[in-house]
């Protein structure tokens, strides 16, 4: 990072560098009798490639995690597993028992059967009104060549008649027999009479207007025709079949649903992980929804933490994490973050995010605390000082004390990150110059000290003259 000459200062930064330089300037007299140097400790700042990111802390909880509750009222038998014992996806956790499902599974199998029986005597009845309005279509067409014979008979004996009465006219026979004539005339015609109210009768229902009235056309052929009148003359039984179907319908469902209830009376696990704890035990009476046990998984932990507004902004599902279980392993765990909250907490300014860690050795457990580091942009250059040789006078500058020529010079600098155990310098300080280490309260500005050379890192050269005073005969850090 470059380094501007002019720098802002804050009221308190410039109080507190006015004062060194005064407390420094009334001891300049003392200095030449200073039995000896001061002996100082030297750190080189130096460069970095530092990521920019945001942190947080909390601890880790459960990703996926089941809770077992009783499906109904009932006594529980048996607990098989136990707080801390392993479980796998389809295992056995609590065994219970419940009378009245007993009772309601026998009366939902008579239910069955008897809509079995109503649907098995509709289906009977469907058949029989089929068999039924065929033979009424036969006795039709019967009906009607019976009407019709009786029509010709009529009139063979309409004709005889007529020849009678013109015999009778004449003389040619005697009045008891064109009497007896007449009255066979007579019966006959309402034999015709009749058997046309017959055929009136049976032809109801199956009529062309009562195949229009039931919002069909008129079938062009006569086998087609037969069967719609046919399918419109069994309407009554083909809804006592659908009645009985629906019936047998819901006294399955009914039966099922028992049965399901029956098979919770098993409380088994959807989720492989380990028992976190279980509330009753065998003998008690539980109440449905009662919470029976609890299962979580251990494969995939949550690591969820708070970031600020502005931090939350910058970050994103998919992103990487780096997190630390501090006071657990000393290695970084790496991370992927999965959920970021839609909103800012308003009390806290703060929004929740949380990040998904593999736990394949499953020695993570939840609640660990850990601390975790998102990175939000590319690695920039950054100079970067110990916080020992840093005197912070307000959050983001503090003043360090720059060694030139083996004279100690006070400067204010401006701070950025906090990595730990060190602290970017963001403006004042380049990397190389010479900086106190744990710098004395009574430092004077130009003060001489005493060092020797520092030890350089991959056969870097030392710095010029704005580094640390060099010494002959100099190896290592002087204190």
């Amino acid at each position: 990072m470059k380094y501007r000459d002019c720098l802002s200062f804050s009221p308190v930064s410039a109080a507190l560098l006015l004062w060194v330089i005064l407390a420094n300037c009334s001891g300049e007299v003392l200095m030449e009798h200073d039995p000896a140097p001061r002996q100082v400790t030297v750190v080189i700042p130096e460069t970095v490639m530092i990521a920019p990111s945001v942190s947080g802390y909390g601890t880790l909880s459960v990703e996926s995690k089941l809770d077992i509750r009783a499906p109904v009222e009932g006594r529980i038998i048996d607990v098989h597993l136990r707080e801390g014992d392993r479980v796998e996806k389809g295992d056995l956790l609590v065994s219970l028992e419940n009378d009245q499902l007993r009772i309601r599974r026998r009366q939902t199998e008579a239910a069955v059967m008897s809509a079995e029986a109503a649907l098995s005597l509709a289906g009977a009845r469907e058949r029989e009104g089929q068999l039924q309005a065929e033979i009424r279509i036969l006795q039709v067409k019967k009906g009607r060549l019976l009407l019709e014979l009786e029509e010709t008979e009529l009139e063979q004996l309409g004709r005889t008649l007529r020849n009678k009465e013109d015999l009778f006219s004449m003389g040619g026979i005697s009045e008891e027999a064109f009497t007896a004539v007449k009255m066979a005339y007579y019966r006959k015609e309402t034999e015709y009479l009749n058997s046309e109210i017959d055929l009136a009768m049976q032809i109801i229902g199956y009529r062309d207007r009562d195949i229009i009235d039931a919002g069909f056309d008129i079938p062009e052929t006569e086998g087609e025709k037969h069967d719609l009148l046919t399918y419109i003359n069994t309407e009554t039984e083909r809804a006592e079949a659908a009645v009985a179907r629906s019936n047998l319908r819901s006294a399955e469902a009914e039966k099922e649903a028992v049965e399901y209830l029956i098979s919770q009376l098993r409380c088994v696990s959807s989720l492989s992980g380990v028992v976190a704890g279980s509330s009753f035990e065998p003998g008690e009476q539980v109440e449905r929804g009662d919470l029976l046990m609890t299962v979580f998984s251990e494969e995939v932990l949550a690591a969820p933490f708070q970031l600020t507004g502005q931090e939350l902004s910058m970050v994103e599902p998919g992103m990487p994490v780096t997190i630390h279980l501090e006071r657990y392993r000393d290695e970084s765990v790496a991370g992927t973050i999965y959920q970021v909250a839609p909103f800012i907490d308003p009390k806290s300014g703060m929004g929740l995010v949380k990040a998904r860690i593999a736990n394949p050795e499953l020695d993570m457990k939840p609640g660990l605390y850990f601390t975790i580091q998102v990175q939000t942009g590319i690695p920039e250059e950054e100079v970067t000082l110990v916080k020992s040789a840093i005197r912070e006078t307000e959050k983001d500058s503090g003043v360090v004390y720059v060694l030139r020529q083996n004279r100690v010079f006070p400067r204010v600098v401006r701070l950025g990150k906090d990595l730990g155990d060190t602290r970017v310098i963001s403006e004042g300080l380049k990397a190389g110059e010479g900086v106190v280490d744990r710098p004395m309260p009574d430092v004077r500005e130009g003060e001489l000290v005493s060092c020797r050379q520092m030890p350089r890192k991959d056969g870097d050269e030392p710095a010029a003259d704005q580094g640390p005073g060099n010494p002959e005969g100099g190896e290592g850090v002087l204190f």
